[in-house]
């Protein structure tokens, strides 16, 4: 937990701390024969013409990559995100369908 014992990031949380990689050690800490990132995937859609007033229903979606290893203020900064995939549509593909683009 964070200082004032309130979850405010990711790394905060048991999970991450306690993690381990294949060779047991933690898989957070950092050493010198590599370097150890954590990742978030993210889909989101969106209409792109913008509004429903033109009365079209089109959504493309998107699929990003933030490394979570980076300080939360600079994480979510385009210059930091990854854009890993656009789904382009015409509509949002069904549960079983998202699976052939991730």
């Amino acid at each position: 937990m964070g200082q004032s014992g309130i979850l405010a990031d990711i790394w905060d949380g048991s999970i991450f701390k306690n993690f381990k990689g294949a060779d047991g050690q933690l898989f957070s800490e950092q050493r010198e024969d590599g370097l150890h990132l954590v990742f978030a995937i993210s889909v989101d859609w969106f209409n792109p013409y913008m509004n429903k007033a033109a009365r079209i229903s089109r959504s493309v979606g998107v699929i990003s990559l933030v490394c979570l290893n980076i300080p939360p203020a600079e994480r979510y900064k385009y210059e930091n995100m990854y854009l890993a995939g656009i789904m382009p549509g015409p509509q949002e593909p069904k549960p079983h369908e998202l699976d052939h683009f991730l």
